[in-house]
């Protein structure tokens, strides 16, 4: 099923006349059966054939065919009536139906030829919620229940801004893939966009992460126009950074997750993303209480999988509910409970029922959810004028509503490494004492100059062909992994790449070379070649080839070595083959 770039469910003038087509139908019959009944009463004990028969001849007169009628009249007044009514009625109808099928063609041109619209596929809680949004923000939406190429063509993908491949993939986990691959078929023929931006949902957190390493992996340098998204990711990754991690905390920081899917564990990582960088007690470490039928193997797992979880907290696992958890606690209830289960009648009766968590702060409680989300509506109020919420205790948080957001979606891996890279250098900087504010890049990703966000994503999107440069590609962090480091030929070889790659893109954007830095007048001392570039000012670009395997780890990947070829093109000595 389409649905117009609008998308409200209004009576158009078809939508009438369809509807008057029926009443007069109606009115004919009625008329008709009444009028033929009284032009020839019925025989006394009336077989059922006289009345089918009346039934016949009254079907009849839409036709002009009636045999009662050919003897001519005079006829009774109902039936002067509905023999010129039922022939008008079958002329209308055959007119509305024409009608429709002009306009059904005529809206498959307008959409086959649209321009800069936005095409939603699937329906699901999350394409409905996107595709409201998507119209919120003033974007011409497009949404179609099939994602295959016939459907996409009828959308418009040809003239297609942006496509998000939103079906529901629990059962076929290719289905958004496919319609990808589609697009990106049409693209590569020159029916679609060049500038088309696809973005598939894969519900499989793993998969996710394997697609958008082999989409990364690409050897050759180009803007991925492809990502693939996972919407309890993004959703968990948005609530953590809207977190208030600055309070002052009298007693050591601890947070407990309940529920340890795919939402739980972003949860996780992404808190100790942002208590490292945010809170100004990140020097300290929190304790984490894990509650989960398999929260031992899961902890372990997490410890193996993620550098920041092992340094940020102290795990203990509970395999149980939140009773069992509740039990072996002591001492004031957590800063946070998160809330995560998937099955969201066991998160709502444990929200509601585990009083050992209501002796917390506000929105101490996060509750997730997923099914009873609204698309258009904020999950909190809705709740509020159904439920108390504790006196604010309780903070119920919707899936779709964070995550189905275009500004959310279209944060891709680009963009998610542009920022690990910055966000690197800030930890690293904050290591050697400097201070959040002390210049203007030391300050959080969304207070950064577009230029040096800019600066960012472009060297971001020239890791794939650093790794093919010497024979190396990304992974899933999947578990434990040996540490891996660049030889020193390495380093040096990729830091001239690197060097050259910077240089070349300034210049391509009006910079030129200035003994003294200038940034208003775009002038700089570093754009000269490698041989004469200071020694301090090649340590950066060496360092931030060696920063790239905890770049990578924070988007959960890792450095593999795959081949040769490459690196022995370029004169570069592999060492033998390790992983991060």
């Amino acid at each position: 099923m389409d649905k117009s770039t609008d998308g409200a469910a209004k009576r158009t003038p078809l939508s009438w006349s369809r509807a008057g087509v029926v009443i007069l139908a109606l009115v004919s019959l009625g008329t008709g059966y009444v009028g033929l009944y009284t032009y020839q009463p019925p025989p006394p004990n009336a077989p059922v054939g006289y009345w089918l028969d009346l039934f016949y001849y009254d079907l009849q007169l839409f036709v002009i065919d009636s045999a009662p009628l050919a003897d001519g009249g005079p006829f009774p007044l109902a039936l002067e009536f509905a023999r010129i009514l039922a022939p008008v009625t079958t002329v209308y109808a055959v007119v509305v139906a024409f009608l429709g099928l002009l306009r059904a063609e005529f809206r498959r041109i307008r959409l086959r030829r649209s321009r800069n619209h936005a095409i939603v596929t699937g329906d699901t809680t999350g394409a409905r919620a996107l595709a409201t949004r998507l119209r919120q923000t003033g974007v011409s939406v497009v949404e179609t229940a099939d994602s295959d190429a016939i459907a996409l063509v009828a959308a418009g993908i040809g003239g297609a801004r942006t496509l998000y491949a939103c079906a529901d993939d629990t059962t076929n986990a290719t289905v958004n893939l496919a319609a990808a691959l589609d697009a990106t078929e049409a693209k590569r023929r020159g029916r679609a966009k060049r500038g088309l931006r696809i973005y598939a949902q894969v519900s499989d957190a793993t998969l996710a992460l394997a697609l958008r390493a082999r989409r990364l992996g690409l050897p050759e340098a180009t803007a991925l126009d492809v990502d693939f998204v996972n919407f309890e990711e993004l959703a968990a990754r948005e609530l953590l950074r809207s977190e208030p991690l600055d309070i002052d905390l009298s007693d050591p920081p601890h947070i407990l997750v309940a529920g340890l899917g795919t939402f739980g564990r972003t949860v996780l990582v992404e808190f100790a993303q942002q208590w490292r960088l945010r809170s100004p007690r990140r020097g300290e470490r929190v304790a984490v209480t894990l509650v989960d039928p398999a929260a031992s193997g899961a902890a372990a797992e997490l410890a193996a999988r993620s550098d920041i979880v092992r340094e940020v907290f102290d795990l203990t696992p509970v395999d149980g509910d939140l009773d069992d958890a509740l039990r072996t606690l002591s001492g004031p209830p957590p800063y946070r409970a998160y809330i995560c289960y998937e099955d969201e009648d066991l998160a709502l009766r444990q929200a509601f029922t585990m009083v050992g968590l209501w002796g917390g702060g506000r929105d101490s409680i996060v509750l997730r959810l997923n099914q009873l989300d609204r698309p258009g509506d904020a999950v909190h109020p809705v709740f509020r004028r159904l439920l108390d919420n504790l006196y604010g205790r309780l903070r119920f948080v919707g899936v779709a509503k964070l995550a189905c957001d275009p500004s959310v979606i279209e944060k891709d891996l680009v963009e998610r490494l542009a920022q690990a890279i910055h966000e690197q250098y800030l930890l690293e900087a904050l290591r050697d004492g400097a201070a959040m504010g002390s210049n203007v890049s030391m300050t959080l990703w969304g207070d950064l100059p577009e230029d040096k966000k800019d600066a960012n994503r472009a060297q971001a999107g020239d890791i794939g062909v650093k790794l093919s440069m010497v024979g190396c590609t990304v992974a899933p962090r999947t578990g434990a992994a040996d540490a891996f480091s660049f030889t020193p030929a390495e380093i040096e070889s990729l830091a001239q790449h690197e060097q050259q790659r910077w240089r070349t893109e300034r210049q391509a954007s009006g910079w030129k070379y200035a003994a003294v830095r200038d940034d208003k007048a775009k002038k700089h001392p570093s754009i000269v070649s490698w041989e004469t570039l200071p020694e301090t000012e090649r340590d950066k670009d060496r360092n931030a080839v060696r920063t790239l395997p905890a770049v990578l780890a924070h988007v959960g990947l890792r450095i593999v070595r795959v081949g040769e070829r490459r690196a022995q093109e370029i004169g570069v000595e592999l060492t033998s083959p390790a992983s991060v």
